[in-house]
């Protein structure tokens, strides 16, 4: 773990986990540690694992999200993709969710509620990401359905009370129909207007969108024209 309040980056203690594919993590407001997953693990900020915190069902490059429950000091979604099997064929779990308690054992957080499907029997891609609300309150979080024809991106709603599929965007691919794998990343820009999209599998085919904070509706406006061979792609940001 590594520590910015003193405007350097100072590293904490060792983390217990290690992975190839995604992260995530989140801090209180004054900037310590509360807790962590790779996707199966969810570690406290003792870097001990969580009651209840194993078997979660994130793989992928971009395996998990955290998000704090609007309007909740206690509650944390942890949201997660398993995008990694379905290239293998595997069972396939797609999207879930997860709920953390953190005044549950004196602070370090219990996981109360676990793999709560957001959909099922449809091919999660491997990304997932989040952005705020246009009223500042709640929470867009966005993933992937894979398939070979179109982009379908799902734009959930976390409010106070619940996860709510609001809007099916619909995008039509570069190369429709030559698809090898779901290798994707996404990200929104901090502002919540911006959207970008990186999908490389036997073509690579990247685009620029727009993103509306107010309806979750996506827009692809531009593809981005950079030549890539068949790579991984891991990680993406965005700027405005």
């Amino acid at each position: 773990s590594l520590s910015f309040n003193t405007g350097t980056a100072v590293q904490g203690a060792a983390n217990i986990i290690s992975t190839e594919d995604g992260s995530a993590s989140v801090s209180d407001s004054l900037g310590n540690l509360l807790f962590y997953t790779d996707g199966h693990l969810v570690v406290n900020k003792n870097h001990q694992v969580m009651e209840n915190g194993t078997g979660l069902k994130g793989d992928a490059f971009q395996n998990s999200v955290i998000v704090k429950r609007p309007g909740s000091k206690r509650y944390y979604y942890i949201f997660t993709v398993d995008g990694s099997e379905a290239i293998a064929g595997n069972p396939h779990d797609g999207a879930m969710y997860n709920l953390i308690d953190m005044e549950a054992n004196g602070g370090s957080g219990k996981v109360i509620q676990k793999n709560i499907p957001l959909f099922k029997g449809n091919l999660a891609s491997s990304c997932i990401t989040s952005v705020l609300h246009y009223n500042l309150k709640d929470v867009w979080v966005i993933t992937e359905i894979f398939n070979n024809d179109n982009y379908t991106y799902n734009s959930y709603l976390v409010t106070g009370n619940s996860v709510t599929l609001v809007k099916e965007n619909i995008v039509q691919k570069s190369y429709p129909g030559n698809w090898s794998s779901n290798w994707d990343v996404v990200k929104v820009s901090p502002d919540g207007t911006k959207f970008f999209s990186s999908n490389v599998g036997i073509s690579s085919d990247m685009f620029l969108g727009s993103f509306d904070p107010k309806t979750g509706q996506i827009v692809r406006k531009s593809p981005l024209l950079i030549s890539l061979p068949p790579v991984y792609l891991p990680g993406i940001q965005v700027f405005t």
